[in-house]
């Protein structure tokens, strides 16, 4: 599994001023900044984890990830907040949102349900969470 180098970038400016030092993240990842920002640039699960376990035990807050993405830079998504921006509906939206998903994160599949007054979207790790389960 590979997730898109920008999403480490957010990770470390978020976690940067919060008092972490960008450029550890960074050199975590394997990758430089230049390549990081690149659009095709894949970073490996295992890279991606340990940048935001470094994050996590740095800053101590066990709910980053949710602050994250409190205050996500929404040029992390790239190419999909592009084509999702572009729908003509919410609906529209949401169903781009899970055909290209993998571009942000190469096994996050995501879907969307109909309901009888709403949508629901759902994200389904399991691979991934395995993964790290089993480590």
């Amino acid at each position: 599994m590979a997730f898109n180098g920008r999403f480490v970038l957010n990770i470390a400016d978020f976690a940067a001023k919060l008092g972490v030092n960008y450029q550890t993240l960074i050199q975590l990842s394997g990758h430089s900044v230049i390549e990081l920002e690149e659009e095709a640039c894949q970073v490996t699960d295992t890279a991606y984890n340990t940048v935001l376990e470094h994050a996590v035990l740095t800053t101590g807050d066990e709910y980053l990830g949710l602050h994250m993405g409190e205050s996500l830079n929404l040029s992390a998504a790239g190419l999909i907040v592009q084509i999702v921006q572009n729908s003509q509906t919410v609906r529209q939206a949401l169903e781009y949102c899970c055909q290209f998903a993998n571009l942000g994160c190469s096994t996050l599949p995501l879907e969307l349900k109909e309901e009888a007054v709403c949508y629901t979207l759902r994200l389904h790790p399991q691979s991934w969470l395995s993964k790290l389960w089993s480590a």
